[in-house]
């Protein structure tokens, strides 16, 4: 269970129905790090259910790369990290999405990083499509210690789009076997936030580097963007999950967590009541989302906003719930999830 001493990285891909897009993950690790030459990083791929040709492929590469490994799990990619983390050998864990990538010598910034930060997380920024996310910017200072770790908490819930995903980041090891920090297999959406939820509650130090080490695809077919019914129930099932975490946490902490419901509400309105492949005329979806907005953890998130804390425009719609402007409040979802389906369409 314990990590290797020649192993320093492990990185683990998930991979559901990827025979199109895995090689391309799978190399920009290898061809970054020579990862065909050293044994100090291994490319974990758990291969999870697929339908399609994904396990060949695996094999494929087993063959080509003597630092890629393959493993099956039970479908979903939570059941397929855990395995990942159970079999890494690595003092470190990074995860790839097999239809991500890194970018070019990303293996060896993370090797640098890794020695000179000595931290338990490291945040790094990323290709958004075509945009640049570089996390430094918007968040300020470089390290964060116990002493001011829940401020760097507080900001990472309240924006969970931007820091909370388990991807561009890499995760001490002996800490997660340690804290028994794995993933919610019964959670489907919002996994990650909620992991990362977990495991920033027992760090110790934490550093947000500036570098832009990952590639986040927007042409691909993730759960998160494909259109799916019941879906809302999922987020909300993951929220009633998470809170439970933040219990006994800080007034600060709890408070952080108000909006990242809030910011989850706006993902589930915007994703799936609004979006542009929900063939539900625009009447049935202002009562879905009364309905979504009546639940009683995102009803208990909106009472407790206040106009001062939503000086950003992606809270204009949230407010416009609290005053009961739903008519408005829905013109701007279904706006919001026209930018996204246009944007992702010129992605392709």
């Amino acid at each position: 269970m314990y990590a290797s001493d020649d192993v320093q990285i492990s990185f683990i891909i998930p991979a559901y129905n990827a025979e199109k897009v895995l090689r391309r993950a799978v190399e920009s690790i290898v061809k970054s790090g020579y990862g065909n030459k050293r044994k100090d990083i291994e490319v974990i791929i758990i291969e999870n259910g697929s339908t399609d040709s994904t396990w060949r492929v695996c094999e494929q590469l087993t063959e080509e790369y003597r630092s890629v490994k393959c493993f099956r799990s039970n479908k979903g990619v939570s059941c397929a990290r855990n395995k990942g983390i159970r079999e890494a050998k690595g003092t470190w864990l990074v995860f790839v999405d097999a239809d991500d990538y890194l970018v070019e010598d990303a293996v060896n910034i993370l090797k640098q990083d890794i020695r000179s930060e000595r931290s338990d997380l490291l945040l790094y920024g990323y290709e958004s499509g075509k945009k640049v996310v570089n996390i430094r910017k918007i968040i300020g200072q470089k390290k964060f210690s116990e002493n001011d770790i829940e401020a760097c908490r507080v900001k990472m819930l309240e924006n969970p789009t931007l820091y909370m995903q388990v991807w561009a980041k890499v995760f001490r090891r002996e800490l997660i076997i340690k804290n028994k920090i794995f993933f919610d297999e019964n959670i489907y959406l919002s996994e990650d936030s909620d992991y990362t939820l977990r495991y920033t509650k027992i760090c110790s130090y934490l550093s947000i580097c500036s570098n832009v080490i990952y590639h986040y695809s927007l042409e691909s077919t993730s759960v998160m963007r494909t259109f799916q019914e019941h879906k809302v129930d999922q987020y909300i099932y993951a929220m009633l999950k998470s809170q439970k975490h933040i219990f006994l946490e800080s007034i600060e902490i709890q408070e952080a967590y108000k909006k990242y419901v809030l910011m989850h509400l706006n993902i589930a309105l915007v994703r799936e009541v609004f979006c542009v492949q929900n063939r539900k005329k625009f009447k049935e979806k202002i009562y879905y989302m009364k309905q979504i907005a009546q639940t009683d953890i995102f009803l208990r998130a909106i009472s407790a906003i206040r106009l001062k804390n939503c000086c950003s425009v992606r809270m204009l719609p949230v407010i416009l719930l609290k005053w009961h402007c739903y008519f408005a409040s829905g013109i701007i979802y279904q706006l919001r999830a026209w930018q996204n389906y246009v944007r992702e369409r010129d992605t392709k």
